[in-house]
């Protein structure tokens, strides 16, 4: 979230935002679909059958990267995957609909084109799902005098504006893979193909579904150019490459998928040719890099976790809640 000002925030103020945001979480949303009102069903981001079954244990359960979004604390949970990791995407017809080629056990072929746009445009719901939560929070907080009086009402507005921005820049993904698989046959706003490499490497019990901010890209990258304009107030707001990363494990072998929108292949940290063509044992190396410092949320087998982040929790957890506030992308450790 963005930062509202430079002192610490008044204990109310912040419950009150807590409040607000939970609130909202908490009550019925309308599915993302285009044009759809009906309402959204719990859905995951990665079917249990044939995916998330390889890696959670006998009782269902496996362990989860969870963040606090106003501490950016994170911490590792042990959690069914059934109804307890669930998000409001679509409604129930288009939940089916969309995503039945690829739901059945053994019917996700990850070297399928459809199928990374498919998984792709899940992920890109989801974030979209995250983002309309801050976006109708940001509304709440410019009503609430108690939280005016501790922020003032600058702050909250420009708040608002970047969260408008945000939502604004998720859409324009969801409408762009929505129309390259011909869910729609209006062009979306913004007109791109998106594009994606693919590494099979030996079995790891790790799995997500996700769209990050390419930060390391903008960093690397002298001279790169904003895909917009957009200030907060009069303060100009870069937005960076996104990337579309996918950890598939099967049944002998794990797919990692990598995708970014044509349009902002000069941009990108890693190109389609630099993954197709680095070393399968590199990989790690990447995977490690991506989990820590750009993923929100990825899952893995319980014995995963005990036996490579148990022993250093704390560690892993503190490196992982304060790289946001870093400038290095150096890692002192691995998770493998």
């Amino acid at each position: 979230m963005i930062k509202l000002d430079n002192k610490k925030p008044d204990p109310r103020a912040l419950h009150l935002r807590k409040k607000h945001i939970r609130k909202i979480e908490s009550q019925p949303k309308n599915c993302l679909f285009p044009g759809c009102e009906h309402k959204a069903i719990g859905s995951h981001l990665l079917q249990k059958n044939g995916i998330m079954d390889l890696i959670s244990d006998v009782h269902g359960k496996i362990v989860t990267q969870e963040m606090d979004t106003f501490t950016n604390q994170v911490h590792f949970v042990k959690k069914g995957y059934g109804k307890q990791i669930t998000f409001p995407l679509l409604c129930k017809t288009h939940d089916l609909e969309l995503f039945k080629e690829m739901e059945n056990p053994n019917s996700l072929n990850p070297f399928n084109l459809r199928h990374q746009l498919l998984l792709s445009y899940r992920a890109s719901l989801g974030e979209l799902s995250k983002q309309r939560v801050f976006k109708e929070a940001s509304i709440k907080f410019l009503n609430d005098k108690e939280i005016i009086r501790d922020y003032g009402i600058s702050a909250l507005e420009r708040n608002k504006e970047y969260w408008d921005l945000c939502f604004e820049e998720s859409s324009y993904y969801c409408e762009s893979l929505g129309y390259q698989l011909g869910f729609s046959s209006t062009p979306s706003t913004w007109q791109t193909k998106f594009i994606f490499a693919i590494k099979e490497i030996d079995f790891l019990p790790i799995c997500c579904s996700t769209i990050f901010s390419d930060i390391k890209g903008v960093a690397n990258c002298a001279g790169w150019r904003e895909r917009t304009n957009r200030t907060v107030g009069d303060i100009p707001i870069y937005i960076p490459p996104s990337v579309l990363f996918h950890i598939i494990p099967g049944s002998n072998s794990t797919y990692v998928i990598y995708g970014y929108a044509e349009s902002e292949g000069d941009r990108i940290s890693w190109s389609k040719a630099e993954v197709e063509n680095e070393k399968k044992d590199l990989w790690l190396r990447r995977i490690n890099e991506i989990l820590l410092l750009s993923v929100e949320s990825w899952y893995c087998s319980p014995d995963f976790y005990t036996t490579n982040i148990a022993p250093r929790k704390e560690m892993i957890e503190s490196f992982i809640s304060e790289r946001i506030f870093e400038k290095s992308f150096d890692i002192p450790f691995s998770l493998f």
